[in-house]
Parts: C-alpha cells; structure tokens; sequence
C-alpha cells in the first residue's frame, strides 16, 4: 500500500513518540519540507482509505452465489425520501 519513503515519513510523522520534523525528513531524502508534507498527508489519506475499505469489507456480508444485490434504494436508511417512479414522494423502505 505504501512505498518506503511514504511508510517511513508516515511513521516519523503520525506514529513516533517523538515526531520527526519536516526539515529533518526533507533532509534524510533531498526534498523540500513541502513534498514531505505532502507526502505525508498521501500517506495518510491512503491509509485511511485502506481502513475504510477493510472495515467495510468486514462489515458487508458475502452474498450466496448467484444472488443478486439489493437495488441501491432498499440500502437506504428510512429518513431518507426518494421519488417514486410515479413522480410521487416516498420513504424507503
């Protein structure tokens, strides 16, 4: 999911006890503060993704082979209104 460089600033960065700062990292791999920076906020936003999709996953429950999906609608929550073939109003179910 992550290269070196990205692993190793991301762990200086958001899992050190004692964070490595910008200046030092920009210096360990010849880059200004600012890429580091932004590499770091990729790092993160890949990781979290990854999370997001992990737990989604756990979440979801396998369907048997050859079921077919809900439609998109039945996964709706019951506050949410839709419009209705008809062009009426409706709630989900």
């Amino acid at each position: 999911m992550l290269n070196d460089r990205e692993r190793r600033i991301f762990e200086a960065r958001r899992l050190a006890e004692d964070p490595i700062t910008l200046a030092e990292l920009a210096e360990e791999f010849g880059v200004s503060r600012e890429r580091v920076r932004q590499i770091d906020v990729n790092s993160f936003e890949k990781v979290e993704k990854a999370v997001k999709d992990r737990i989604a996953a756990i979440e979801t429950p396998a369907l048997p082979a050859g079921a077919l999906a809900p439609p998109w609608w039945e996964k709706l929550p019951a506050r949410v209104f839709i419009i209705n073939g008809d062009d009426t109003v409706g709630r989900a179910r």
